[in-house]
This record gives structure tokens, C-alpha cells and sequence, in this order.
């Protein structure tokens, strides 16, 4: 789903947390194991360069859909439409020469993570040659962008590291963890580490930037996680993590996702447990 995620060597101080984010949770032989489900009653639409923000508009109300969100950074809308026509309008909108794509707007869901919690069981960081690349560096002020369920305010070992974030689930910007996913993949990237407690993240110094896209049951749409990357970028974060799994492809991530790119920033994304 994800072309671009190539990491450029003079980064490595900074990002190499996010690099053993990827490596513990990617599988490259996968594609992912999450559902291929949509929501029934929404689609996103591309329209192309220099069509004017009226004539858009004016299309999808034609098509008896009504415009519920949109990215534009992506020039893409989340369109409501109604269930039973779903796929007519899919049809009548990908024929239009103002168009660029449409597409469904696909349900992601969370990749398995291990639940033990002490660096005794961390096996991922020798794995990884952490200990090693910690005396080279426990990581800078770059900000780490978790894409998750949100991460605990209170948790000991990240509560002093948050940056205000965002939670596109709800629309406010409650980033309060749902689920506890979003905190342990937090954790994972950027623990407190050498406190004594807890476990050990992989980057110690960075600061992390949540970004909730989740339900509390951890599924969220692929529209909430493109506009957490272009929020992400927009506000100068270079190293992006999105620990979710689903084998549908979908042209507005990777739309996101090269958005990100030519901005400078990566984005990492697991594939598979």
C-alpha cells in the first residue's frame, strides 16, 4: 500500500526509533492482515488540478451526496452517500472528466503486539543492535508521530514526553489512548528509558505527537489516518509511525503518504505480524 519508505542516511541519529518500529512489526512478505471492509455510506473523491472548488461541489450534490470531511492538502473529499447507491455514484464520479479517482473509504485495523513489560523481554532491541546504537545516540528533539489509538497522558514513561496532538476520531484534541495500543506502540518508539522502570524505548529523547484515528474497538478509516499524516507533516513532524494492517490498496494514503515524502518526512507502516 505504501511505496515510499526509504530512509535517508543522514537521518539516522534521528529516526532510527522509527526504523525499529518497522523492522519489529513488517513483515514484507504480507500485505497485511486486516479487514478489506468499508464504510458503507462514504467515499473519497479526487478531483483533478485547477477544477474549480464549485464546480466539485456542485458534482457531488448532483449525486444526491453531501460532503462530510475532506483533505485538502490531497484536493480529497469524504462524501456521505447513501447506502443502496453507494456504488452507482462509485461508477457516475469515476466517469467524470473533473475526477481524478474515487475509492472507498476503507476500514484499517490493529497489528498484534506483544504485551511484555520489562527490557528483560524486550528481544527486539539486541535484535535490532539497540544497546549498540545507543552509544552512538538515545535520539534528539525530533518529534515521533504515533497514528494510533491515542497514548496515555499519565503513563511514567511518556507522560513528559507528549506534544499536543490531535484525535480525528472525535474531532477535539483529546489524544487520550481508547484502546492501548496507541501507548505501547509509543513506548515502543520512545519510552523514558534508564529511569528504572517500565520498559525501555528505542529513541529516548524524543518527543512523541499522538494522533488517535481509532474507535475505541482500535478499526479506523483510512480518510482519519491520511489526514493524521498531512497534520503530522503540516506541523513540521518528519518521522511518522502507523502500526494499523488492512489489504486493501487505496490511492489517498499513498496520495498522503507522498505528500509526506516531498515534504521530507518518512512514514513507516507495519505489514503484517
Amino acid at each position: 500500500m505504501i511505496k515510499k519508505a526509504i530512509l535517508s542516511s543522514g537521518l539516522f541519529k534521528t529516526i532510527f526509533a522509527a526504523i525499529a518500529i518497522s523492522l519489529i512489526w513488517a513483515n514484507t512478505a504480507n500485505a497485511g492482515n486486516g479487514s478489506s471492509s468499508f464504510v458503507p455510506d462514504e467515499l473519497l473523491v479526487q478531483s483533478k488540478a485547477g477544477v474549480p472548488e464549485k464546480n466539485v461541489k456542485e458534482t457531488i450534490k448532483r449525486m444526491g451526496a453531501d460532503i462530510v470531511d475532506e483533505i485538502p492538502q490531497l484536493r480529497v473529499k469524504q462524501i456521505k452517500v447513501p447506502a443502496h447507491a453507494l456504488e452507482k455514484v462509485k461508477a457516475a464520479l469515476s466517469k467524470n472528466p473533473q475526477i481524478s479517482y474515487v475509492e472507498h473509504n476503507y476500514i484499517a485495523e490493529l497489528t498484534l503486539l506483544p504485551n511484555d513489560s520489562y527490557y528483560s523481554y524486550q528481544w527486539h532491541l539486541p535484535k535490532i543492535s539497540a544497546p549498540q546504537a545507543w552509544n552512538i545516540s538515545t535520539g534528539s528533539d525530533a518529534v515521533i508521530a504515533i497514528i494510533d489509538t491515542g497514548i496515555d497522558p499519565s503513563h511514567p514513561d511518556l507522560a513528559s514526553k507528549l506534544v499536543p496532538g490531535y484525535n480525528f476520531y472525535n474531532g477535539n484534541t483529546d489524544a487520550t489512548d481508547v484502546h492501548g495500543h496507541g501507548t505501547a506502540v509509543a513506548g515502543a518508539a520512545a519510552a523514558i528509558s534508564n529511569n528504572s522502570i517500565g520498559v525501555a524505548g528505542v529513541a529516548w529523547n524524543n518527543p512523541v505527537m499522538p494522533l488517535r484515528i481509532s474507535d475505541p474497538s482500535g478499526t479506523a478509516t483510512y480518510s482519519a489516518m491520511a489526514s493524521a499524516i498531512t497534520y503530522a507533516v503540516d506541523r513540521g513532524v518528519k518521522v511518522i509511525n502507523i502500526s494499523f494492517g488492512g489489504n486493501s490498496s487505496s490511492t489517498t494514503i499513498q496520495n498522503a503518504v507522498n505528500y509526506a515524502w516531498n515534504k521530507g518526512a518518512i512514514v513507516f507502516a507495519s505489514a503484517g505480524n
